[in-house]
């Protein structure tokens, strides 16, 4: 019973040695060839993951101890071909942003 018991111990904490091994063996691969050709997307992904989990809430400077998403909050704007505005005698490209 208490050698079962000592032996399940042992396979989890074996499990998870060699678990975190695998994934620092992963994480030293990547960082040797990710400029490499071979492994650009997964880079690019990576980082792209990186940057939303990093961005998906902020503080408002209004709101104190309060944290937003930026899934509810940020509305995204489309461009459309720009057009020249004359405004007091100066040209100006109008961009016009469209929902």
């Amino acid at each position: 019973m208490v050698a079962a018991f000592l032996g399940g111990i042992l396979l989890a904490v074996a499990r998870e040695w060699i678990t975190k091994m695998v994934e620092a063996l992963g994480r030293r691969l990547q960082r040797r060839f990710s400029g490499s050709r071979l492994l650009h997307r997964r880079s690019l992904r990576t980082y792209r993951l990186k940057v939303l989990a990093d961005q998906a809430t902020f503080r408002p400077a209004f709101a104190r101890g309060k944290e937003l998403s930026m899934r509810d909050v940020y509305v995204p704007l489309r461009v459309s071909a720009p057009s020249a505005v004359s405004v007091g005698g100066w040209s100006h490209v109008a961009v016009a942003a469209t929902r």
